[in-house]
């Protein structure tokens, strides 16, 4: 079959194409392929974003590329918001600095004219930003400027609405932990005016601007959902805020009441603030943008594993040596962490839905969100880009390996935010309450044990193929959640690949983290659901490896990107990546390689080591 006609195939999907446009040089596919790509939905594109903005960093004659995304930005305003904080989160890029200044003024100017600057033509009034059902953007005298200042004003909106987010995140570091919740309510409060006071400037505009700016639009979900509804935040319940106690860091997780942009209003505006509120800019000093110029992420990561090499070296000498090593664990103190049960969600929906003046709207929603400063994300995007893909291809498999993906908004290279999972808590929140995984199971399902088990087992066999494939470190029990139906859900993907704690030292050897109360709970009652563990992981791996190509492509095309602590060791990244799907084995020696990689993990004795340590210097229990 010729290229072109594989090209023209039904079969041949956005993925195939992506693969076709990374591996293929010649300026005529890429053109083709380029061109191609406007055959797929904006909202489907968009899940790569990440990889297209660094191949057109990467190739200076990859301008093609570069239009396309233009394009498709004037096309979609949701896909033009993406494009612009994708471009913003590398502006740590020294090395493609000027032409990332470039490309977000080119982005800039997209999103208030609606079309690319090559194509603008300034006495056109712009299209509307998103469709609202029953309003109309209506053209009229002076239409051109009204409505490209319109749509500024809604970018510019968003862009301060983050900003202030995540600069809080940053602004609380240096304060003591007496006064972070309160400056965190004041701050969410002063944030929340914002929004009410663009809210009451627009008042008086016509009915589709009045809409638009009832709350600040964020493209939450954009690339998950293609029939998604569209929501806005209109209202911050602040005194639900808290902020999260880390050793170097302090993220805070906020709630956000949302609703449908499509849904009109059914009450009126809320009454203005009564007590007079300094200006968020006053609670939270930042210049422009809060990622530049701030402490480097990478000293604070020294600091949260400090004394990991030497507890290292320590344990594997005593290893050596034939004794056991437990010294921390004896004479240290272990301190105290913030890891509360949390109130279930429906009670704090409940609860902030009574209070609130948009409560009584047929679309209202809450969602959390946990922000976080001084941390880069665009790693952790990138393992989530991984998750989905691998989530959706078991799926439409038919294997039930559970894995949960989360929202990732990257506002700059070291603040952003994460969708925050409700009804869960940690793995080491529950051993503070029980004396074993075993022991939570049995207590909080009596009735549904064997339900919850398998759940267990399902969300286990997902997680340890994500943590097998891409090397995942950094599994204490502080970062393994457990849900209301006792599936395990994986956050924090802070090291991966080539990556691991305390330097790069990969202190951690196990293909992913099964210990021996893991193992308890799986046996209990026989064997069944342990083997049932194990054909999942055998039929799920057997099933990626098919898709093999187009995994490692989401990895391979965001190779070179600067300052990825995940490709620290560059040449080795996607060599790694590709033996371990074992491409050269058959279905039998899958079976047995299964078998192998669950007796490494099985109570292994690293996995336990690094639990331990992270016991003596988190308080992770």
């Amino acid at each position: 079959m010729s290229l072109q006609r594989m090209f023209e195939s039904e079969y041949f999907s956005l993925p195939l194409a992506l693969v076709y446009l990374f591996k293929n040089d010649h300026p005529g596919v890429r053109t083709y392929l380029v061109n191609k790509l406007f055959s797929y939905p904006p909202e489907e594109v968009a899940f790569y974003l990440p990889q297209l903005v660094n191949l057109t960093l990467k190739h200076e004659d990859w301008t093609d590329i570069g239009t396309y995304l233009l394009d498709m930005a004037a096309q979609s305003y949701l896909f033009a918001m993406n494009l612009y904080w994708h471009l913003h989160s590398k502006l740590d890029s020294r090395q493609y600095r000027e032409k990332l200044d470039t490309m977000l003024h080119d982005c800039e100017m997209t999103l208030v004219n609606g079309v690319r600057p090559q194509r603008a033509k300034p006495a056109e009034p712009p299209p509307a930003m998103f469709p609202i059902a029953g309003e109309d953007w209506v053209e009229g005298e002076d239409a051109a400027y009204t409505y490209k200042q319109h749509r500024d004003d809604c970018f510019l909106l968003q862009s301060k609405f983050l900003f202030l987010l995540t600069g809080l995140s940053i602004s609380l570091i240096d304060r003591s932990a007496e006064e972070r919740d309160k400056h965190l309510r004041s701050s969410l409060q002063a944030i929340d005016q914002v929004i009410e006071e663009s809210r009451a400037k627009h008042q008086s505009s016509s009915p589709y601007i009045k809409r638009l700016f009832r709350g600040v639009v964020l493209p939450t979900g954009f690339c998950q959902d293609p029939d998604f509804s569209l929501m806005q935040v209109v209202r911050i319940p602040y005194d639900f805020s808290a902020c999260y106690k880390t050793k170097s860091r302090v993220p805070y997780k906020v709630y956000l009441e949302m609703v449908s942009i499509d849904e009109a209003d059914s009450v009126q505006p809320p009454q203005a603030y009564t007590a007079p509120i300094p200006p968020a800019s006053d609670l939270i000093p930042h210049d422009t943008d809060p990622g530049l110029g701030s402490r480097r992420v990478e000293e604070i990561e020294r600091e949260r594993f400090a004394g990991l090499s030497e507890y290292a070296e320590k344990v594997e000498k005593a290893e050596q040596d034939g004794i056991e090593f437990s010294s921390f664990e004896q004479s240290d103190p272990i301190p105290s962490l913030s890891d509360s049960v949390s109130e279930p969600w429906t009670s704090i929906s409940a609860a902030i839905k009574a209070a609130s003046p948009y409560g009584l709207m047929n679309t209202w929603k809450l969602r959390a969100f946990i922000v976080k400063g001084e941390d880069d994300l665009r790693q952790e995007l990138l393992a989530m880009q991984f998750i989905k893909k691998i989530s959706s291809l078991l799926s439409s498999a038919g294997i039930n390996a559970y894995l949960r993906p989360y929202e990732i908004y990257v506002v700059s290279h070291n603040s952003g935010l994460l969708e925050y999972v409700p009804d869960t808590q940690s793995i080491s929140s529950i051993h503070k309450q029980c004396p074993s995984l075993l022991d939570y199971y049995l207590h909080t399902w009596p009735e549904v044990f064997p339900e919850a088990q398998k759940n267990f087992a399902e969300s286990l066999a997902g997680y340890s193929l994500i943590c097998y494939l891409l090397n995942v470190k950094d599994r204490h029990n502080g970062n393994i959640l457990v849900d209301r139906l006792g599936h395990v859900i994986h956050i924090d993907f802070g090291f991966y690949l080539t990556s691991s704690p305390g330097g790069n030292i990969n202190f951690e050897t196990a293909p992913f983290k099964l210990t021996r109360e893991m193992v308890d709970l799986l046996s209990y009652g026989g064997t069944e659901i342990l083997q049932y563990f194990k054909i999942l992981l055998f039929k799920g791996f057997l099933e990626l490896r098919k898709r093999k190509e187009e995994l490692i492509l989401l990895v391979e095309m965001m190779k070179s990107a600067e300052l990825m602590g995940c490709f620290v060791k560059e040449d080795k990244v996607l060599k790694e990546l590709d033996e371990r799907f074992h491409l050269n084995k058959t279905d039998e020696q899958c079976m047995r390689l299964v078998e192998d990689l669950v007796s490494q993990a099985k109570d292994n004795w690293r996995t336990a080591k690094y639990d331990a340590f992270q016991r003596y210097s988190n308080g992770i229990l």
